[in-house]
């Protein structure tokens, strides 16, 4: 869990985080999981900052007492934000990202992320020979994702999940860009596609894709296009010019 802290001033902040110390130290009902929700959600959010990253109470305390203390460790990052406001980003990334089991803490520990993620699941299951969460989730999941067939939907699922789970928490992007399926999420998220015809392109794409020989190869060269036309001159045949990127 991530607790964040704040307060107009260095001062404030350190008898802020004197306050959370006390407190954490008592036997309080409230859990990780409420404290952090708080923290994020109940105050303002003011120019000195802590934000403190624990899997426990005691380990949120232990790390505050140490900063409170002077010294530094890991898991607390601590300063100011500057007073001009800045644009948000969110980037989206294409096949090759994939590994087996991704997004599966937060499946299983987030109501949001895991309520968006069956939705997808839901509308690509439909369109799927294989159901999203078993390639997801599930015992063959490394050898799913090793097809462009399936890699594509996983990534739109987990991608889509992440992006809507930090605007639930108002984080709003001023930007979005993608590569490849990562451009589908980006689509979508900026409201060019809605989620069902984004889904069901997305499992399309995949497996037209997936349908091209697998034989052959691929090679990423520094060059201009001319360049790598001129250098293919003759040679039609056994190579072309796939992608500039």
């Amino acid at each position: 869990e991530i607790v964040l802290l704040s307060a107009k001033s260095a001062a404030s902040l350190h008898d802020l985080a004197v306050r959370y110390i006390d407190y954490l130290q008592e036997d309080s009902a409230a859990t990780l999981k409420d404290i952090a929700f708080t923290s994020a959600t109940g105050r303002s959010h003011l120019r000195h900052r802590i934000a403190i990253v624990a899997g426990t109470k005691d380990e949120v305390r232990e790390k505050l007492t140490i900063w409170e203390a002077g010294r530094t460790g890991g898991g607390l990052v601590a300063g100011q934000v500057s007073r001009r406001k800045s644009k948000l980003a969110m980037v989206f990334t294409g096949q090759g990202s994939q590994y087996a089991g991704m997004g599966r803490q937060l499946y299983d520990s987030e109501p949001r992320y895991r309520s968006t993620v069956d939705r997808c699941a839901e509308i690509m299951d439909a369109v799927l020979d294989v159901p999203l969460l078993e390639i997801l989730f599930g015992e063959r999941s490394k050898e799913l994702l090793s097809h462009t067939r399936y890699v594509q939907p996983a990534l739109f699922a987990l991608e889509y999940g992440l992006a809507d789970l930090l605007r639930y928490w108002g984080i709003e992007p001023d930007f979005v860009v993608g590569h490849s399926a990562g451009e589908v999420v980006a689509a979508c998220i900026a409201g060019m596609f809605d989620l069902e015809s984004a889904a069901k392109y997305v499992v399309a794409r995949g497996r037209i894709m997936g349908q091209l020989p697998r034989e052959g190869k691929m090679l990423a060269i520094n060059a201009t296009q001319e360049e790598a036309i001129e250098w293919l001159r003759g040679k039609e045949g056994d190579a072309s010019l796939a992608a500039v990127n």
